[in-house]
């Protein structure tokens, strides 16, 4: 009881409908793919479909169709230069026209046009001011900003004003050229006076709030979003900008986060893109409080998190859904799409405008996947094209993308630069030594080792720098957590310096660097030789840090039935740094 059917594609659907197609990127076609229409593109204009071998458009002794392109016209775009991806066949098959960049007077006409034929809420009294800052970006730090982000700044900037009732078009304008240029400086450091000399000559006027400071007291931080009410609307407000986010379920929350620069600007940047609708992507390596940003503004908004992780093995079917053979209640086959969770949220309008969507590791993405997070991140495609050819309205999605470069090595080249233009982009600085600071002040303040706050910084500081010279992996804010942790469950139990050692002199492999670190962070004079002992009358297993400890961890034995010689006769085995892992893992 299988009955099959042949289902057109993208391509043929539109055919069969009688519509024009436009090609957007079809030099990204495979070959294989542009062959299979080679009788359509050429000759006889005609298409044999050999697929449908079920007869469900043609019949049985008639594959070919005719007379279909009387009302179909193909016209395509691509990049300069990528045409050689196609044979000199191919491109036969097409009438080839070069277009050159829009000259400024040009841009100017073309950018009123725009915004008059999708009505978006701006001032085109603006759009010299727009040019003035990409020509500048462009002379002053030779950072090019593209004619896609002259118009995603628009139609954020538009989107923007929508939400107020008197918007000040020219500062929101400011705040966005801001966010959207900010964020793609790699070299801050050196080049921010420049940036911020554009925007003096260009006469925007940007709040001190949103310029990182270098120096803060740490007294002083608080978090940059407030919990108010605006014109009878519950909702959250940016201290940085004064962009406000309406939402019901909003509420106050308390975190012992430290809110310094760094953090404070990522949790600016997700506000603007939520309000905006814009897509943020964060580039930076792990441990930079990139995850705690996200968890912290959707707990504030009263919002859900869906993580999507990618690997080099994701595929597209792991985010669009699988196609799976299942049987029916009467053991007949059926043939179903199964659905993931980001069609089911994406499908649900309700959901999805209360859920971000969290995509980690997009350097991990491959070519085809990385369509896909395109087709998603997009505003201008409105819908998403499923595995069974059919397509479902996006709406408004609150998307965050992750990219994590690895050891250091930055391939932002390898991301579509639709993808890039289409967000809000920012470079994660790694954190200075005042943020790392106020990060472990906040941490440990009110626990029992709040004593241990400037000797952990500095062993900090030691092992971080150690680590960076012998190319060793990094330490990030997430092992600040880790010691915290541990310190709270076996403060009674464990020396602090057992602790210090695991989680500072035991991340490196050569002998010689874990003996240097012991020896800069204080740690040589600690002579740790873990004792096991068993109480199997009260079924517990005891284990000391060293012979002399007076405290020890204690761990409930699930059964008796030990054999505690030899066993202790395995352990005596091992070297004293196994004995300290088995220590940790305990």
């Amino acid at each position: 009881n299988l009955t099959l059917e042949f289902r057109p594609g993208l391509l043929l659907s539109a055919i069969l409908e009688r519509k024009s197609l436009i090609l957007k990127n079809i030099f990204n076609i495979k070959t294989i793919v542009l062959e299979r229409f080679n009788e359509f593109l050429s000759g006889k204009h005609n298409l044999t479909l050999h697929e449908d071998i079920h007869n469900t458009f043609t019949s049985k002794d008639q594959k070919e169709m005719k007379n279909i392109n009387s009302n179909v016209r193909i016209i395509s775009t691509g990049l300069p230069n990528s045409s050689t991806n196609f044979s000199e066949a191919a491109l036969s098959r097409f009438t080839i026209i070069y277009t050159k960049s829009y000259e400024s007077i040009e841009q100017k006409i073309a950018l009123q046009s725009y915004i008059n034929t999708n009505n978006l809420i701006f001032d085109e009294l603006l759009i010299p001011l727009i040019l003035d800052f990409a020509q500048k970006m462009d002379l002053n730090l030779n950072k090019e900003f593209t004619f896609p982000q002259i118009i995603n700044s628009i139609e954020m900037c538009s989107r923007l004003n929508t939400s107020m009732k008197n918007p000040d078009c020219k500062k929101n304008l400011g705040i966005i050229l801001y966010r959207l240029g900010y964020g793609l400086l790699e070299k801050r450091k050196k080049t921010f006076d420049s940036f911020i000399k554009i925007f003096n000559d260009l006469g925007f006027v940007l709040s001190n709030n949103i310029k990182p400071k270098e120096n803060f007291d740490i007294n002083d931080l608080k978090s940059p979003l407030v919990v108010e009410k605006l014109n009878g609307y519950n909702g959250i407000k940016s201290l940085i900008t004064g962009f406000f986010i309406k939402s019901s379920a909003a509420k106050y929350i308390d975190e012992p986060l430290a809110f310094n620069p760094m953090f404070s600007e990522m949790l600016d940047i997700l506000h603007l893109g939520i309000l905006t609708n814009t897509p943020v992507i964060f580039e930076g390596m792990p441990g930079q409080g990139k995850q705690t940003a996200i968890n912290y503004i959707a707990e504030l908004l009263g919002f859900q998190i869906t993580n999507i992780i990618i690997s080099r093995s994701t595929k597209v079917e792991d985010f669009l859904g699988k196609t799976i053979i299942d049987h029916d209640e009467k053991n007949d086959i059926r043939v179903k799409i199964v659905e993931t969770k980001l069609v089911e949220i994406i499908k649900n309008h309700s959901m999805s405008q209360k859920t971000i969507i969290v995509f980690h590791n997009i350097n991990h993405a491959s070519s085809a996947v990385l369509e896909v997070l395109v087709s998603i991140f997009d505003k201008h495609q409105e819908s998403l094209l499923l595995q069974d050819g059919s397509t479902i309205p996006k709406g408004k999605l609150n998307l965050v993308g992750i990219f994590n470069p690895q050891n250091g090595y930055y391939s932002r080249e390898k991301l579509p630069s639709s993808l890039i233009f289409s967000s809000i982009y920012h470079i994660v600085n790694n954190p200075k030594e005042n943020d790392i600071f106020s990060v472990i002040v906040k941490l440990f303040e009110g626990t029992k080792f709040e004593m241990e706050i400037d000797r952990f910084y500095e062993r900090f500081i030691i092992t971080k720098n150690e680590a960076k010279e012998s190319n060793s992996h990094p330490l990030t804010l997430n092992d600040i957590v880790k010691y915290k942790i541990f310190r709270e469950v076996t403060y009674d139990q464990i020396d602090e310096n057992f602790i210090s050692m695991m989680i500072f002199a035991y991340r490196f492999v050569n002998e010689n660097d874990i003996s240097n670190v012991r020896e800069k962070i204080g740690l040589t004079k600690s002579k740790f030789n873990p004792i096991f002992i068993y109480n199997l009358e009260k079924k517990k297993l005891l284990i000391k840090v060293s012979e002399n400890s007076e405290n020890c961890i204690t761990l409930k034995l699930s059964s008796t039935a030990i054999d505690v010689e030899s066993i202790l006769s395995e352990i005596a085995s091992l070297t004293i740094p196994q004995k300290h892992c088995l220590l940790f893992l305990a």
